[in-house]
């Protein structure tokens, strides 16, 4: 029942989503090059609890390629991982990277009444402020969202959100007089690891083919990964860290992190409808 649950409400968003896009101009549509955002998921103990060492020696192995190859990536943080390590949080800002709430504690957010969800927003708001951070976007544990939680973003003054999305560009998915939430939309991330039991091979190719049709169609896309599901692995880390190189040397893409892809979208807004 739950299954048939998810299914359903996955293919509403699908159909409100795709109604959105088309009330809207296309925003990034004459680029020069195709976006890349390079996220994480970092769930620490909060998603599975037998993962907690592989987080940690995953997230910190990943930050360590991507210093070497000068990457700044987007960390979306289950909040509670503020208290918990604030060495690794304290890395992460030191380093350039951008930061957001994967929710407070992991919870599923379709689960949440609308209080909850306001609840969970200020709380990761509120550590995020200790570290003198504003915290600018959500992406939700499994990518299961609903309007209650964009509604509750825009209320709490959050700019993006980062979802599962058939889209090519980002856009606008709720406005509320001058105040407006972007969509980022994610093309693909490291599940199939675990999904579809895939080896680090064959995730190769699924990463190279996804950022050469980034490339190839001028589009924007996010591409995500689990320190936990990297960090169980030196081989999925290997592969990380050529695909990091592949990109780094391709031509016509640029990496963006969430909030700078947010900034971009947002001027693209100022110059379609001043023009």
């Amino acid at each position: 029942m739950e299954l048939t649950q998810r299914w359903f409400r996955a293919k509403f968003n699908q159909t409100c989503t795709a109604c959105i896009r088309k009330t809207q101009r296309q925003l990034m549509q004459k680029n020069e090059c195709g976006y890349i955002t390079i996220f994480h998921d970092y769930e620490g103990a909060y998603a599975r609890p037998e993962k907690e060492e592989a987080s940690y020696y995953g997230v910190n192995r990943l930050l360590d390629i991507e210093k070497q190859y000068n990457i700044k990536a987007t960390y979306n943080v289950v909040s509670r991982l503020f208290n918990d390590y604030p060495e690794t949080i304290n890395r992460i800002i030191n380093e350039g990277h951008d930061l957001a709430s994967h929710s407070y504690a992991h919870k599923v957010i379709t689960d949440l009444t609308k209080k909850q969800i306001d609840e969970d927003i200020k709380r990761s708001q509120g550590v995020f402020r200790k570290f003198g951070k504003r915290l600018q976007g959500y992406r939700t544990p499994q990518s299961r969202w609903s309007f209650a939680l964009m509604r509750s973003m825009l209320d709490n003054g959050l700019k993006w959100s980062a979802e599962n999305d058939r889209a090519d560009f980002p856009y606008i998915i709720l406005n509320k007089k001058t105040n407006k939430l972007f969509r980022l939309p994610i093309k693909m991330d490291d599940w199939d690891y675990i999904a579809n039991n895939d080896t680090p091979a064959h995730m190769s190719k699924k990463l190279e083919a996804k950022a050469k049709e980034i490339e190839s169609k001028k589009c924007y896309g996010a591409i995500g990964f689990h320190p936990w599901v990297q960090g169980e692995s030196e081989e999925r880390l290997s592969i990380f860290e050529g695909f990091i190189r592949k990109i780094s040397d391709m031509p016509d893409i640029k990496i963006v992190t969430f909030d700078e892809m947010c900034l971009l979208a947002k001027k693209q807004i100022k110059y379609l409808y001043t023009t």
